[in-house]
């Protein structure tokens, strides 16, 4: 990409496609996962069914956080589009196809079940 001074240069269906559509569907698909990690189950009291259980509730943990990364960067994505096309009229055309074509409102994402006893890192310790 080729700077412009204070040019700014999108390709705001890309841009609005990619927050509207794809991160909220991603969202979805971990949320369901999450889900469907919390459903499973088995009889706890031996080593192995407990350490299984550990390391379920950490991926049930990871996916449900990382589904709420996702629906996060596609509102963000979003908004980008909507400050972009408050500033720049070739913006705010393109945008308003974009949003006739994709929509206005994301797909609703589900609340990702976390697990009730988390052994393992908790919310914030991503690194």
């Amino acid at each position: 990409m080729e700077y412009r001074g204070n040019d700014v240069h999108a390709d705001m269906d890309i841009l609005w496609q990619a927050g509207q559509t794809h991160f909220p569907n991603t969202a979805i698909s971990y949320s369901e996962a999450a889900s469907t990690l919390n459903s499973v189950s088995g009889s706890s009291g031996s080593g192995v069914m407990n350490q299984w259980h550990n390391v379920k509730d950490y991926l049930q943990q990871r996916v449900a956080r990382s589904a709420e990364a996702l629906e996060d960067t596609g509102t963000a994505l979003r908004q980008v589009a909507i400050d972009l096309a408050e500033t720049d009229g070739e913006a705010a055309t393109a945008l308003n196809a974009s949003m006739e074509e994709y929509g206005e409102e994301p797909a609703e994402v589900p609340d990702a079940p976390l697990p009730e006893n988390i052994q393992g890192p908790t919310e914030g310790s991503w690194d």
